[in-house]
């Protein structure tokens, strides 16, 4: 036991689970007492300040990706980050004046959901988001995960306890308060326990070099995540208050699942970029799957088992009955995703960010023009809207997978990219649950085992590997470390 307690992973992964549960519990609690329309409000604010933290210019990746490669250089890393930090009070200076002209020349942000009242805050939690994120980084290449752990746990801890006290536009208020208390309290902890130096530094050769990697970074992550966002910016503009209310219910709950396994893959990816920088091909394919077997299993099975629950769940919350279909589509389109897990972290290892980019840029412009003809020419419910994304999902993957395999020299046409990516095991589960929600017209909520039932058939001996590397993760406190 004791030797658990001295374990940095074990520790980080129960603060997790417990920081998930917290989390969980906080988007009942919230869509409970904000009610349908105040919901749809905030959601609008979160939407907002996703669209802000994603315009990064990639700076806080171009830092993790050098320093993850050059750690034992620590003078150099540290001039790395004192650049960074110039650039992102730079980009403090350009979010301030963004909105500063949006005001002046009253151009329309959320007049429907009166954002302007909110912009103030938002400013301010935007700009300390950016400086969090840039240190979390930097904290988890060094394997300094206490601050890490407090930056993810203490605005859902803040929220837990603002729900108990407010309802209705009070709430509301108290969320947005909330969020800034959590992110300049994070901000403070990161510096006090920094392990380098963080003072702003000058360096136009590094400025170059971290832009130039920075660039296409940032095209590529601020693509890749305006596929989701450009998703619900639809919703938000053509659908009611209400309907998006209820679309940012089943969208928080559904990624609510997955982010713990997301928390495990942020907490090892500077060793992923460290060992596929410095491995052989063969080394990196045998890295490759390991952890795409253990994840990605994983990752399908709770959402099968989650997806079983909801119905049980939402009975709890009569107003919100009409999410099951939502629900259970968002959930699947947001799994999907984890089965290109590994990839993108080779082909940035291996600096190749300006093809990943374009492939991220590509399914962009693939998500928005399949949300619009869904909601323009084919006048699809709001529930339908996600299916876009999840189109968008399976033709990235492809797209990524294809390169990324031809980078370690294996076998990189179609059928056998297909037969990677999404192998029967976990493909027919999850076709089987899209099919049960799409034509399941009596709800039938039971029907929902039979994919949980045929992926413990095909994915058994998954599951205990899985299992095993979770114990052997645990055993090994140096087995995050790069």
């Amino acid at each position: 036991m004791i030797k658990f307690i001295k374990n940095k992973v074990f520790l980080y992964t129960i603060s997790r689970y417990l920081t998930y549960i917290i989390q969980f519990v906080n988007s009942l609690l919230i869509a409970k007492y904000l009610g349908v329309y105040y919901l749809g409000v905030w959601g609008f604010i979160t939407l907002v300040l996703q669209y802000l933290m994603r315009f990064n210019f990639g700076i806080s990746n171009a830092t993790t990706a050098i320093a993850s490669v050059n750690k034992s250089d620590e003078k150099y890393v540290s001039k790395i980050i004192g650049v960074s930090i110039t650039l992102l009070l730079i980009l403090s200076v350009l979010i301030i004046l963004f909105f500063l002209v949006t005001t002046i020349y009253s151009i329309d942000i959320g007049t429907k959901y009166s954002f302007t009242k909110f912009i103030p805050y938002v400013i301010v939690i935007a700009i300390l988001n950016h400086f969090n994120l840039f240190f979390s980084n930097i904290f988890r290449v060094y394997g300094k995960l206490v601050a890490v752990a407090f930056n993810q746990s203490v605005l859902p801890i803040g929220i837990l306890i603002t729900t108990f006290f407010y309802k209705g536009e009070d709430l509301l208020w108290a969320l947005v308060y909330a969020n800034l208390i959590a992110v300049f309290t994070a901000f403070l902890f990161f510096i006090t326990t920094r392990p380098l130096s963080f003072l702003p530094k000058i360096n136009w050769k590094l400025v170059k070099k971290i832009q130039i990697k920075a660039t296409y970074l940032f095209i590529y992550n601020a693509c890749f995540y305006f596929i989701i966002i450009s998703t619900r910016t639809f919703v938000s503009e053509y659908y009611t208050i209400k309907e998006f209310g209820f679309f940012t219910f089943a969208f928080i709950l559904a990624n609510s699942v997955l982010l713990l396994f997301q928390s495990i893959a942020f907490l090892i990816y500077p060793k992923l970029l460290n060992r596929f920088s410095n491995n052989s091909n063969e080394q990196s394919i045998k890295l490759l799957n390991i952890l795409r077997n253990a994840y990605v299993t994983v990752s399908h099975f709770s959402i099968h088992i989650i997806i079983f629950l909801y119905p049980f769940l939402i009975t709890f919350f009569p107003e919100y009955e009409s999410t099951k279909v939502v629900f259970s589509i968002i959930a699947l389109t947001t799994v999907v995703y984890t089965n290109s897990f590994g990839y993108q972290g080779l082909i940035v290892a291996k600096e190749k960010e300006k093809q990943i980019s374009f492939m991220a840029l590509i399914g962009l412009v693939l998500n928005i023009l399949l949300s619009y003809l869904l909601i323009c020419f084919f006048d699809c419910s709001y529930e339908y809207v996600i299916i876009s994304t999840m189109i968008t999902y399976f033709v990235y993957i492809i797209l990524i997978t294809k390169y990324g395999r031809k980078l370690i020299s294996v076998k990189y046409d179609l059928i056998n990219t297909f037969r990677d990516v999404f192998p029967l095991k976990w493909m027919f589960p999850f076709v089987l649950s899209l099919l049960i929600t799409i034509y399941n017209s009596k709800y039938n909520d039971w029907l929902y085992t039979l994919p949980i039932i045929v992926f413990v058939y095909f994915n058994y001996r998954g599951l205990r590997e899985a299992t095993g590397m979770v114990k052997k993760i645990l055993k090994n406190p140096k087995v995050i470390d790069v």
